[in-house]
């Protein structure tokens, strides 16, 4: 949402003021997607080696998420470095500084978590090579619900980096010819990071709906299923609390 909103931006480009609250929120934004698959990547390595959602990760993901990308959108505010930055507002990359602070706010941040997310996805891949081994030639029920397991939560997780790493490909170029010439961009370098800046998300959103469970989830008498089971499980967990509190009085 917050980079589909560039598209605002021949609205507020004569504001100064509004295209830095949009350049920071943008790469506050920006820098969100990128740990979000980072995250998904290491819950993936985690399930693949220990057969069990890391539930006790989630609150250290997003403080990860969330804090560390604002505290790092907040080092190109002192100075007003955030603004006009072509067709969009962000780092506006007029001086060596600002294409520094470019690196240092997001390029630096995204390759890092693609050389990760690499490794992971490596390591994922040797795991499952060795598991689909075991799995061929038994027919243990214990062994045949891990397979389950395996292509319920893995197999769709694995797009994520993958259509992320293409995708940061062409981005990265184009900045980086930027800061090499920056009075001679390349246009097809900008439109094709000006075509990819908007449907970033639609990517991340489509490979999500391409997973069956998340469709079967999403399901109205799923939803309907899930809520009367967890008024159920409320009401049962406030009835035993009640009576414990009876009993001690």
């Amino acid at each position: 949402m917050v980079v589909s909103g560039t598209s605002l931006y021949p609205y507020i480009s004569n504001s100064t003021v509004s295209c830095e609250v949009v350049g920071f929120f943008l790469n506050w934004g920006v820098l969100c997607q990128r740990f979000i698959i980072l995250c998904i990547v290491i819950h993936l390595l985690v399930f693949t080696m220990n057969y069990s959602r890391p539930k006790h990760l989630e609150l250290i993901f997003h403080i990860f998420i969330w804090g560390v990308s604002f505290v790092v959108s907040l080092v190109p505010i002192p100075g007003h470095h955030y603004g006009s930055a072509g067709v969009w507002c962000w780092i506006k990359g007029t001086t060596d500084y600002e294409d520094d602070l470019r690196i240092a706010c997001f390029y630096l941040w995204a390759w890092c978590c693609i050389i990760v997310e690499l490794v992971c996805f490596a390591l994922v891949l040797l795991k499952l090579r060795h598991q689909m081994a075991v799995y061929r030639n038994t027919d243990n029920p214990e062994v045949i619900e891990q397979k389950i397991k395996f292509k319920k939560y893995i197999y769709p997780l694995l797009l994520y980096p993958l259509v992320n790493f293409v995708l940061v490909i062409p981005v990265t170029a184009n900045r980086i010819q930027n800061i090499i010439d920056r009075k001679n961009p390349i246009f097809g370098l900008f439109l094709v990071h000006s075509i990819i800046y908007p449907i970033w998300g639609f990517f991340n959103a489509l490979m999500y709906f391409l997973n069956k469970e998340t469709v079967r989830q999403l399901h109205p008498l799923r939803i309907w299923e899930e809520l009367k089971s967890w008024g159920t499980s409320n009401s049962s967990f406030g009835s035993s609390k009640r009576s414990t509190f009876s009993y001690r009085r």
